[in-house]
C-alpha cells in the first residue's frame, strides 16, 4: 500500500486523541511503511508511542516500539533494533499483552532472519504466529506465514513445509480482499515449484494466476519475466516472447492515441 507523507500525516493529525484511534493509526502506518520513509515513519510511530503512554496502553506501546525496530532494520540499524527488542520483550513479558508478544517474537525472527540464522528464526516466528491470529486483521498473520516461508527456504527444509504454509497465507482474509499480496503469494508458490521442486508445469500455473491476479503494471512486468523463464526452459521460445509481449500489450493499451503519437515520433 502506498501512502503519501501528507496523507499520513493528515491520518495522524485526525485520529492521535485516544489509543483506540491510535491503534488504528499504527495499523495504517504498518501497512504503509514497505512503501515509505522509514525514517518519517519512526517519526509517526513515536507519536503513538507519547499517546499510549499517556494512557498506558503497555501493548500499543510495545507494537508501536515493534514498528519502529522493523523500520531500523530496514535502514541496516541492527543493533538499534536489538536494543528496541529487548525492550518489548520486557514488556511482553510484563503485561501478557498478546499485541506485545506477537512484536516480540516477530521483530526477534525479523532479526535472526537478517543474521541469517534461519532456523531460530523459524521459531520465533512460530511462536509470534497464534498471537498473529489474535489480531483482528488478518495481515499479521500472512506476514508471519510468508517469513515462515523464506525463513524454511533459506534454511534448506523440505519445500513441501514452504508450500503448507503458502496456502495457508493464501487463505487469510488480508490475501482474499488485496489481489496484489495474493498475487505475491501465487508467485512465491511458482517459484517455489520451478527452483526447488523442479515442476515447470505447476510454476506455470502459479505465475499465470499470480499475473492475472495482479493489478500493478510494473509487478506484472516481473512476473512475465518469470513465466518467459521457464518456457525458455521448456524450449518454447516463441511463448516465452509471447508471454513477454503481453505486459508491453496491456501497457500500450492504456496510453491514450496522443501518448502513442509521441512515443513512435
Amino acid at each position: 500500500m502506498k501512502t503519501s507523507k501528507i496523507i499520513l500525516t493528515a491520518i495522524f493529525t485526525i485520529v492521535l486523541t485516544t489509543s483506540l484511534f491510535a491503534q488504528t493509526a499504527l495499523e495504517l502506518l504498518i501497512r504503509a511503511e514497505d512503501s515509505s520513509d522509514n525514517k518519517y515513519c519512526i517519526e509517526l510511530a513515536k507519536q503513538v508511542i507519547a499517546l499510549a503512554e499517556k494512557e498506558n496502553d503497555k501493548g500499543l506501546i510495545a507494537s508501536a516500539n515493534g514498528q519502529i525496530a522493523i523500520c531500523l532494520m530496514n535502514l541496516g540499524q541492527l543493533e538499534d533494533a536489538e536494543n528496541l527488542a529487548t525492550q518489548i520483550t520486557a514488556m511482553a513479558e510484563s503485561t501478557g499483552d498478546p499485541r506485545a508478544l506477537y512484536y516480540e517474537w516477530s521483530v526477534k525472527g525479523s532479526i535472526s532472519y537478517q543474521k541469517k540464522d534461519y532456523t531460530n528464526a523459524i521459531l520465533c516466528f512460530e511462536k509470534a504466529l497464534p498471537y498473529s491470529q489474535k489480531h483482528n486483521d488478518s495481515y499479521y498473520t500472512r506476514t508471519v506465514l510468508i517469513s515462515l516461508v523464506n525463513s524454511n527456504l533459506n534454511a534448506g527444509n523440505d519445500a513441501t513445509t514452504a508450500i503448507e504454509y503458502c496456502n495457508q497465507a493464501l487463505s487469510c482474509p488480508d490475501s482474499k480482499r488485496d489481489p496484489n499480496s495474493k498475487s505475491n503469494i501465487l508467485s512465491l508458490l511458482a517459484d517455489i515449484y520451478y527452483y526447488f521442486l523442479d515442476n515447470s508445469r505447476k510454476a506455470i500455473d502459479y505465475y499465470n494466476q499470480a499475473y492475472d491476479t495482479n493489478n500493478q503494471p510494473d509487478r506484472k512486468a516481473q512476473i512475465a519475466v518469470s513465466l518467459a523463464l521457464v518456457h525458455e526452459y521448456l524450449g518454447n521460445a516463441n511463448t516465452a516472447i509471447e508471454t513477454l509481449q503481453k505486459p508491453l500489450n496491456e501497457l500500450i493499451g492504456k496510453i491514450s492515441n496522443t501518448e502513442k503519437a509521441k512515443i513512435f515520433i
